[in-house]
């Protein structure tokens, strides 16, 4: 396994207390390895046997966050896998133009861009980094071990079609 905790395929539990744990993956980086990248959290709570199981469920949570409680260790790294989730399905974004009229929506990456109409522009989240407590404390939440923040929402998976590859293809 790469000493990069951050590399695409990692595999981390998301401790919740004894004996449960999530599972969550870096599913997609943005560039080099100080840079922020995307985390999926998957359905359930698992034993760190069950990780092949664990992949296969779907998605509860999606973020663009940092690697803090990966190099802190409150996050365990359990090995490497492929990746459990197709890019596609990643969130589409709005980005802002000069012409207050008028926004983009751009892919996960930030690489591909393409005027949005005023219906999806409003329907869009901003591209937003996250500190990766707050990936931990939705999990908990999901999980009965604390309070839902409505900030949590965002992290939630996208609709359909408010994703890159319903936007851009699957390219």
């Amino acid at each position: 396994m790469s000493s990069d905790l951050s590399a695409p395929g990692t595999v981390f539990a998301m401790p919740l207390d004894e004996g449960r744990q999530g599972i969550g993956q870096v599913v997609h980086r943005l560039g080099d390895s100080d840079r922020p990248f995307y985390v999926a959290v998957f359905d359930g709570l698992h034993d760190d046997d069950d990780i092949d199981e664990a992949l296969a469920q779907p998605p509860v949570l999606i973020a663009l966050t940092m690697d803090a409680l990966l190099n802190h260790k409150t996050w365990p790294v359990l090995g490497c896998r492929d990746i459990a989730l197709d890019r596609s399905m990643l969130p589409a974004y709005r980005e802002d133009t000069a012409d207050p009229q008028s926004a983009l929506v751009v892919d996960h990456s930030g690489e591909r861009g393409k005027p949005a109409d005023p219906e999806l522009a409003d329907r869009l989240q901003y591209w937003t980094v996250v500190a990766p407590i707050r990936v931990d404390k939705a999990f908990r939440a999901m999980n009965g071990d604390g309070e839902w923040d409505e900030l949590y929402d965002e992290l939630r998976p996208p609709e359909p079609d408010l994703t890159t590859g319903s936007i851009f293809g699957s390219s």
